[in-house]
């Protein structure tokens, strides 16, 4: 009796040692597995932060003559990137973890990373050599030609990055369709038929409307305030726009460039880029840019150095630059109590023209120079149309949708700088961003004393509702997850319409 006692204790000891022993190796192991996962995000994050510097640099400062070496620079620094992401030791790491129970945080991190992780192991590492090379390359002859005005000298280049992407979105997603694949990279779970449907009620809304203002005397007698200023003029107003929204000048630098556009070297290190060809459009094109640069500079501190220290989608990013462009820096609240510009400027900054530039597009007309260019790169991509006849179908779908024929490459197919650069599936967005912004202003104006606050310039309360909201979320969930809990319903062309159709319909009386 004693000796079987005494055996059982021993058994429940030896049991619970072995357990105690398993457990604490299983711990380690998964410390182990949490320690690489981390630091790898960490080289992969300090590594894009060189490639963007040398991206921003290319396009501002570089010369001429650089470009060669400055691709196989981006080239190795990209092939870096690849190999880190794709390693065997990183995916068995992440195979393990997601059947661990793991903190919130770290559950999220290896949610997100093993989906990035997934997916880049089907890019092959010779590809994406190609391709970032191919890219800057890309950028140099756009460039050129857009300097000679003849979209002829791209179009070989334009065929290559066409053809590379459908690569791309047939390694990335080969149960897609090679323009969803693409579409899915900057709008997770969007697709090309449900943006059609979205697009193509939205397009005839924006048609109505701006058929209404063309018939109105307003528009008729209409005419552009011309204004004329030092570019250090425009520079020290664009600076202090951007200090009062939160950009301030010790982490934020801005610089000339043929397009401007935004990027993040490091957590408290923004680049911005304006041009100064006309003062009201360098002066809403770096507010617009700035928007884009205070929502990297609110993502979630704790998540510093992960896939969730980013963004869910370029439109819920767009509509960051968006808001703050057209719902506060055009609205009449803001032009009220501006100083620097003539205070008249307001119907100029409002002013509805068809124009061929999409930067320099009004409010009403800015979406459907994105579904144009959707329609366009779409087919592209999906082998519908022709490279060869890509142009004769932009100044056909313009013609239609605006009522004006470009009169040059640049007017045209030429102008934006997207399709050098890969950004294929990401013109989509720039309308998803614009509907997700006027859902957050109409939200902000139940919440927030928006008028009031614009008139004064006292930008920190609306900075910190967009921080609260959207900002601090990073990539812990979906844009339309965000939205949602931000203004009680996701993606909603229906409340941009309304927006548009109230603030138009006082300006032009109609």
């Amino acid at each position: 009796m004693f000796d079987h006692a005494l055996n059982s204790k021993k058994t429940r000891i030896c049991k619970t040692s072995n357990k105690y022993i398993n457990d604490t190796s299983k711990a380690m192991a998964m410390k182990k597995d949490l320690i690489l996962i981390y630091s790898v995000q960490k080289e992969v994050t300090l590594l894009g932060g060189v490639m963007a510097l040398l991206d921003w640099d290319e396009k501002t400062h570089m010369p001429a003559r650089g470009i060669e070496a400055r691709s196989e620079q981006m080239k190795m620094i990209s092939d870096l990137m690849h190999q880190k992401m794709v390693s065997d030791e990183l995916y068995s790491s992440l195979k393990t973890l997601r059947k661990e129970k793991l903190s919130l945080k770290d559950s999220i991190v290896v949610r997100e990373l093993y989906k990035d992780v997934t997916k880049i192991r089907r890019l092959p590492r010779e590809f994406v050599q190609l391709l970032t090379k191919e890219t800057v390359l890309a950028s140099q002859v756009w460039e050129k030609a857009k300097k000679k005005n003849d979209f002829s000298l791209f179009k070989p280049q334009l065929a290559k990055m066409v053809a590379l992407m459908r690569k791309e979105a047939k390694y990335l997603h080969p149960n897609l369709k090679p323009y969803d694949g693409l579409l899915d990279e900057n709008e997770e779970g969007m697709t090309s038929e449900r943006l059609t449907k979205l697009f193509e009620p939205l397009k005839s809304e924006l048609i109505l409307l701006l058929n209404k203002i063309k018939a109105s005397p307003e528009y008729k007698k209409q005419k552009e305030i011309t204004v004329k200023m030092p570019i250090d003029e425009q520079k020290e107003l664009i600076l202090a726009m951007q200090s009062k929204m939160g950009v301030t000048s010790d982490v934020a630098q801005l610089d000339k460039s043929t397009h401007p556009f935004m990027t993040r070297i490091s957590e408290h290190d923004v680049r911005m880029t304006t041009r100064y060809k006309k003062p009201l459009d360098a002066f809403l094109s770096s507010v617009h840019e700035g928007g884009h640069a205070l929502y990297e500079l609110n993502l979630p501190t704790q998540y510093t150095n992960t896939v969730i220290h980013s963004v869910p989608s370029t439109g819920i990013h767009e509509s960051q630059s968006r808001i703050w462009e057209n719902n506060i820096a055009r609205s009449f609240a803001f032009w009220k109590g501006q100083k620097g510009f003539p205070t008249n400027l307001f119907r100029s900054a409002n002013m509805v023209h068809p124009s061929f530039i999409r930067t320099e597009s009004d409010e009403v007309t800015y979406c459907l120079h994105i579904i144009l260019r959707y329609e366009i790169e779409r087919d592209l991509i999906n082998g519908t149309l022709s490279v060869d006849d890509a142009k004769a179908e932009w100044n056909k779908k313009f013609f239609t949708m605006f009522g004006i024929m470009p009169k040059s490459d640049n007017d045209g197919i030429l102008q934006d700088t997207h399709w050098a650069i890969g950004a294929y599936g990401y013109f989509p967005c720039y309308a998803i961003g614009s509907i997700y912004a006027s859902q957050l202003y109409m939200q902000m104006r139940k919440e927030l004393p928006m008028d009031k606050l614009v008139a004064h310039q006292d930008f920190a309360p609306i900075s910190k509702w967009l921080k609260e909201k959207v900002h601090s979320k990073g990539r812990t969930m979906l844009a339309d997850e965000i939205i949602k809990k931000a203004c009680g319903k996701g993606l909603d062309p229906e409340v941009f319409v309304k927006y548009l159709n109230e603030k138009y319909s006082k300006i032009y009386s109609i």
